[in-house]
């Protein structure tokens, strides 16, 4: 039960919102956003493994159980469901001769008990390559390791003090999402 919604444009736009300067020693910037929202079992259809679950707010939403939810059958209609998401993002420049990390990896694991739970976690990883500053307006234009070039432009053009041309970028942005069964 893990949707992504992000894409790696979105990433390396909020990465350029804050930049270390390279005059310093690099140092990873982490922002992150934690939501929890709970909800109730209105439906389960085991055949098709598909969970309807409403919320406090009335909103209601029919999502598909992956078959590495290994106590699926331990679900009730009725049961509370907590989920935790947490979304986080760390990138700094990237200093020469770094490896590259691998492009994504996921894992999902189960928590011990009877009842159903677990976390999945999704981390991707990209570098960006700066290829023109605009100190003016200001803006950053980036080349992705895909060869496409994008222009964004940077909320505070402090963080562009000590960014140059040839400077890479590297944006490791992680979902998480822990799901509790009462």
């Amino acid at each position: 039960m893990f949707r992504s919604r992000v894409f790696v444009p979105t990433l390396i736009l909020a990465a350029l919102t804050i930049v270390a300067p390279a005059a310093e020693p690099p140092k990873a910037v982490k922002e992150s956003k934690t939501v929890v929202r709970t909800a109730v079992i209105e439906a389960i259809d085991y055949a098709e493994r598909m969970v309807t679950f409403k919320y406090a707010d009335g909103e209601v939403e029919t999502v598909f159980a992956t078959p590495e939810m290994t106590r699926f059958d331990a679900l009730k209609v009725g049961d509370k469901v907590t989920f935790t998401f947490e979304e986080s993002m760390v990138y700094q420049i990237a200093k020469p001769g770094d490896a590259p990390k691998a492009p994504e990896s996921r894992s999902i694991t189960a928590s011990p008990g009877a009842k159903p739970g677990g976390t999945s976690k999704r981390e991707l990883t990209t570098t960006v390559t700066v290829v023109a500053i605009d100190r003016e307006v200001p803006s950053v234009t980036v080349r992705n390791t895909d060869g496409s070039v994008k222009t964004f432009t940077v909320k505070d053009k402090t963080n562009l003090a000590g960014v140059k041309t040839g400077d890479t970028i590297t944006i490791t942005f992680t979902q998480a999402l822990m799901i509790s069964v009462e």
